[in-house]
């Protein structure tokens, strides 16, 4: 066992006697099979660390998917491993009260709970849900969620968050395991960097040359790599460049020898790693200057004057200042090469679409102030609200904070504000006190690459970003570790050990294990729906009129593996609109197909009432499949319609339309 246990508290170790009766080679097959538990975490940590930049950040549900699977396969391993070594690790003991009411915030805005109830808990989202079901009822059990399904899918990424920081916190203790996680993130950064080099020389339309996602725009990735935004880019790169440094900065000085250019020439030399190590942080930090993210380079200066200043206030020796004082000069140079082509960028920022997104997000977050609109649903909320015009869709308020305020309400906002200030506290404290720290440069470069996502987030959307969230989880797992002090007097405070003392270890290491087989299985789920998705899609395109059976029943199955979202619902819905639109068949057939898109869009209204394009086609279809006998229900679902979403232009034409065809001033659609 590490000696960084032994500091970490003063609770004793429990000695490990051979029990009586156990077979002689039982304790040696146990080390094996924990060794190999060990190593499948380390390996499966490090390829997740590898994978999610390279495949365009994990923003694709199939990529964020297979990221969170990964995730929940180390826990469900760790915590099996857990009960079997006696303890646990858990950092920052006084944070997770507040972070288990968090998830049980998530877990309760998934509820259903009877309209009555809502209407004392949130009544904006009573009022919501009953004035938004147009002609579904509205009566009966409704969630504090305004979209459930999004609520536990922003759930499910939540505790593949903080399962992969009590993992890192927990196995990854030596310096040798502390590294590897750096040069891992620091060879992705370096590729990511080199890669957009390589697209921005060859003016490559797509990702990687040839992959076109539904996210990035030509011409405008030239400098992000394999991310679709120059500002996922940037994030990724504020934690990938400080430790980049510091490995360079960390390398050991033995083998030296008295020949500089040998010594250069030897890929096995510390000093040529160190090189090597160097320039590699200089292409990075040169991309990033070049990427154009204002927030992405603003936030790294700011973390790094931060860091220094705090640097300042402990250093004694005149050597240390010194090297201080060269940072300085070095963040200087930084922000001189930058200043020109960022302080434009800082400028548009301030005065851009984001402040009117900003104000109407508070807006919203004022009508749910308790408990919010629920997690993940800002996007199904906002619209309402929006006034900023031009139809430009917000899916993020571009300000995590404003957005986790709006989701959440004061409630999560205030667990997450504390957790934040705990976790932030408590390294720079040590940062102040401790005279020398387990490793240093790393725990330096990690602190820097922490605070720099967190400023970032005021004004972008990172930690709704896979990669950049869950490697933002392990290098917060390396600043813990890294700066845990030598001195057998830390602070309690810190972290505490739960031993094998009686039933709460195992009771939890069980609840943790079935907690990610069942979320596990909802992610399988969930994406074994979407592939049935994206087979109807393709089943259409291949073969047009006569693909319209086969997806159908695609779209059936995945509601079957997804009963929770709306929007294989309204495929369906789509399809039949489709079938109605080219009936050949006469009246009574295209009606029929009509009425069918009009039940399929119901369906999905109910699962999403906020939806102002599902109202907008129920009303369509109600108004061209019945028209005689559903004018009032047409007139209501087109002026929900308009009211969920009033700064969409085409919402505003369908509905004018719609009221002259209704007076007789035009004739059908």
């Amino acid at each position: 066992m590490s000696h960084v246990y032994a500091h970490a508290s003063k609770m004793p170790l429990k000695s490990v006697r051979p029990e009586e009766g156990r077979k002689p080679n039982e304790g040696k097959r146990r080390k094996i099979e924990s060794d190999l538990r060990d190593q499948f975490i380390i390996k499966g940590v490090v390829g997740l660390l590898i994978f999610m930049p390279l495949a365009l950040g994990a923003v694709h549900s199939w990529s964020s998917s297979l990221a969170e699977l990964a995730v929940f396969l180390c826990a469900t391993v760790f915590a099996v491993k857990t009960l079997e070594k006696g303890y646990f690790v858990l950092p920052l003991p006084a944070a997770w009260p507040f972070i288990c009411l968090l998830l049980l915030l998530a877990l309760v805005q998934t509820f259903p709970a009877p309209l009555r109830l809502l209407e004392i808990v949130s009544p904006a989202t009573a009022f919501l849900r009953r004035t938004a079901s147009g002609s579904v009822a509205a009566e009966g059990f409704r969630t504090l969620s305004l979209y459930p399904c999004a609520t536990v899918g922003a759930f499910s990424k939540l505790a593949a968050f903080m399962a992969l920081f009590l993992i890192v916190v927990n196995l990854f203790r030596t310096e040798g395991e502390l590294k590897k996680l750096a040069l891992a993130i620091a060879c992705v950064g370096f590729a990511v960097a080199f890669i957009g080099l390589l697209q921005q020389r060859a003016n490559a339309e797509g990702i990687y040359g040839f992959w076109r996602s539904r996210y990035w725009k030509v011409g405008q990735g030239s400098f992000c790599g394999t991310f679709v935004n120059k500002n996922h880019f940037a994030g990724y790169m504020e934690m990938a460049i400080p430790l980049t440094i510091a490995l360079a900065v960390r390398q050991s000085r033995r083998g030296r020898s008295k020949d500089l250019f040998r010594r250069l020439a030897d890929a096995d030399s510390p000093i040529f790693q160190r090189f090597f190590l160097l320039f590699c942080a200089s292409i990075m930090l040169w991309t990033l200057f070049r990427s154009g993210s204002a927030g992405g380079i603003t936030s790294l200066i700011a973390a790094s004057f931060i860091v220094l200043v705090t640097l300042a206030i402990r250093i004694v020796s005149g050597r240390r200042r010194l090297f201080l004082l060269a940072s300085f000069l070095l963040v200087c140079i930084g922000v001189s090469m930058g200043a020109n082509s960022v302080s434009p960028h800082i400028l548009s920022m301030v005065d851009s679409a984001r402040l009117h997104v900003w104000r109407d997000s508070l807006r919203m977050a004022l009508e749910f102030p308790w408990f919010g609109v629920g997690l993940g649903a800002y996007r199904y909320g906002f619209p309402i609200y929006q006034t900023l015009e031009g139809g430009i869709f917000y899916n993020h308020a571009h300000n995590d904070y404003v957005e986790f305020l709006a989701e959440t309400g004061l409630v999560g906002s205030a667990c997450m504000f504390v957790t934040l200030l705990a976790f932030v506290a408590v390294p720079i404290h040590w940062l102040i006190k401790r005279q020398r720290l387990q490793f240093g440069p790393l725990a330096i470069a990690s602190l820097i690459g922490v605070l720099s996502l967190l400023l970032h987030a005021i004004v972008d959307f990172n930690f709704h970003i896979t990669a950049n969230a869950l490697t933002f989880a392990v290098v917060a797992g390396i600043t813990l570790n890294s700066m845990l002090p030598y001195y057998t007097s830390a602070p309690r405070f810190h972290e505490i050990r739960i031993l094998p003392s009686g039933r709460s270890l195992k009771y939890g290491c069980a609840g943790a294990a079935s907690l990610c087989v069942l979320l596990s299985l909802a992610t399988i789920s969930a994406s074994a729906a979407s592939i049935h998705c994206l087979l109807a899609e393709s089943s259409i395109k291949k073969d047009g009129a006569r693909g319209w059976e086969i997806a159908l029943r695609r779209l059936k199955a995945a509601r079957v593996l997804d009963p929770i979202n709306s929007e294989y619902a309204y495929a369906r819905g789509r399809i039949c609109e489709e079938r109605a639109g080219r009936s050949d068949r006469g009246e009574a057939q295209r009606t029929f197909f009509f009425e069918q898109a009009a039940s399929e869009y119901a369906s999905a209204v109910r699962l999403e009432p906020t939806n102002a394009l599902y109202h907008l086609s129920l009303g369509y279809a109600l108004a061209v499949g019945r028209p005689a006998s559903a004018t009032d229900a047409t007139d209501r679902e087109f002026r929900l319609a308009r009211l969920l979403y009033p700064s969409r232009v085409d919402i505003e034409q369908y509905v004018t339309r719609w009221q002259q065809v209704r007076d007789g001033v035009a004739e059908g659609w």
